[in-house]
């Protein structure tokens, strides 16, 4: 997995493009420095995942993400709006992401059209 991150300041937006194969080691890693970085900011993030080749990352770890990976290092972190770019290929997996994080409280929502995730975050 690569990512890369722009800042987007008349925004208030951390933009991150992920490329690859997303794994839960690599992807947790990245979240915990792009989620700070945005609590630090005050900035809300945009994930453009539409460029995976794979998601190798199981339900059951996507439904502990947050109590696993995020809520030692900050319980904030599940705070910060969150915009997920997808394609339609991997739809049903980031889909119940998005409803495990409803569930808990956690502000995450998925797009499959970047015009309507930017649209979202402004109102988030």
């Amino acid at each position: 997995m690569e990512y890369t991150y722009e800042i987007i300041d008349e925004c208030k937006i951390i933009k991150v493009t992920v490329l690859g194969v997303l794994t839960t080691h690599e992807t947790a890693l990245m979240g915990i420095i792009v989620r700070v970085k945005a609590y630090e900011t005050g900035y809300k993030l945009l994930f453009d995942y539409t460029r995976l080749t794979c998601i190798q990352i199981s339900s059951g770890a996507a439904y502990f993400w947050f109590p696993d990976h995020y809520d030692n290092v900050n319980i904030k972190l599940r705070h910060i709006p969150t915009a997920l770019l997808i394609n339609k290929t991997n739809h049903s997996a980031f889909n119940f992401f998005e409803n495990t994080c409803y569930n808990k409280g956690i502000k995450l929502k998925v797009f499959e059209e970047d015009k309507r995730a930017l649209e979202w975050l402004k109102h988030n």
